[in-house]
């Protein structure tokens, strides 16, 4: 687990403090009350290479922390993943958490997660295939 110097000035934001390497992908995520969420590596870059193609799983664990949360733009322009597995545990789900994803067809979304954000698959593949919610936060998935 490595230390990003991000947001070290005053009134700043780090978007991410750690990153951690898991079967060859480097994740970037913070930690919050013992809790990780995958985020962006920077403004507009996803927490693994917009590159990467095919299937991810998202770790279930991060830096010793459970992962309860896939934030904000985390998966930004990944057009080449066309599979994701989020493990249980893993909460919500962010605005805008897999914008951009156009080859994104699969997507194993456990029971755990409560709360998706608006647009989180705006611009995703029309033809994604995602099982009912318990709950959805603003206009993201509609609830069923």
């Amino acid at each position: 687990m490595g230390w990003l110097a991000a947001g070290l000035l005053a009134g700043t934001t780090a978007l991410a403090n750690y990153t951690e390497t898991v079967d060859g992908l480097t994740w970037y995520y913070r930690v919050d009350e013992g809790r990780a969420t995958i985020v962006e590596a920077a403004r507009l870059v996803p927490t693994i290479p917009a590159k990467t193609r095919g299937c991810v799983s998202v770790p279930t664990v991060l830096g010793g922390c459970p992962v309860t949360g896939i934030g904000s733009n985390a998966f930004y322009g990944c057009t080449g993943l066309t599979e994701v597995v989020i493990a249980e545990g893993v909460t919500n789900i962010a605005a805008q958490a897999f914008y951009k994803c156009s080859a994104l067809t699969n997507m194993a979304i456990p029971g755990s997660v409560t709360g998706i954000g608006s647009n989180a698959f705006l611009l995703a593949s029309a033809a994604i295939g995602i099982a009912p919610l318990v709950a959805v936060v603003g206009n993201g998935l509609p609830c069923t």
